[in-house]
């Protein structure tokens, strides 16, 4: 939003990346435990932004797509029969079942202990979580957001059904310092008057 000359402000109750974002195994997917479609689809759409946003912003992504399967055959059943499923939502993320032989080709040093029925979902990428979020929060201050750490959204306040600000603990902070220095001005005034009727 930044980029299209919005006004942004990015409020986080720590740091950008000190919660789950910055220590996640960070895999973009689309993959068949996404269910239902509507999920899934949103699952797609997330792997078109992360397409989009590397035209904008330079961050460490890796699109090698990725390899699944099990050894024990029901789990191994359960897997092809969920892919299948996914392959018929109306769209889908690519998604091939190879053999040992072809998956020995993407991962030479894994041992697929002759299975031939392994999933690979092409489109499947990664991200150095870290990298990336400290490059869209450095990004975004080069295109004029600020942005506020160690504060809490306490809650959206909505007039006639549209948002027309929040409460933060660091504007309800300020509000009780404001309120705090207000009286003890008010105190002030008030033994100075005082001491003035006195003399």
């Amino acid at each position: 939003m930044s980029r299209l000359g919005e006004n942004v402000t990015l409020i986080d109750k720590s740091n950008p990346g000190s919660g789950t974002s910055g220590k996640s195994f960070n895999w973009i997917n689309a993959t068949y435990p996404k269910k239902p479609y509507s999920y899934n689809y949103l699952s797609q759409l997330g792997l078109d932004a992360y397409m989009d946003l590397k035209k904008h912003i330079d961050f460490p992504i890796t699109w090698n797509g990725s390899l699944e399967w099990f050894l024990d055959l029901a789990n191994q059943d359960n897997l092809i029969a969920n892919v299948n499923k996914l392959l018929a939502y109306p769209t889908h993320s690519p998604h091939k079942i190879i053999n040992n032989i072809q998956a020995t080709r993407y991962e030479p040093n894994v041992e697929f202990m002759g299975n031939n029925n392994i999933v690979y979902s092409l489109s499947d990428g990664a991200i150095d979580a870290a990298e990336t979020i400290k490059n869209l929060v450095d990004k975004s201050i080069f295109n004029g957001a600020k942005v506020i750490n160690n504060c809490t959204l306490i809650n959206l306040v909505h007039k006639n059904n549209k948002l027309v600000s929040i409460n933060t603990s660091l504007l309800l902070k300020q509000s009780l310092i404001k309120k705090l220095l207000i009286r003890l001005l008010l105190v002030l005034v008030f033994t100075f008057i005082n001491k003035m009727m006195e003399d």
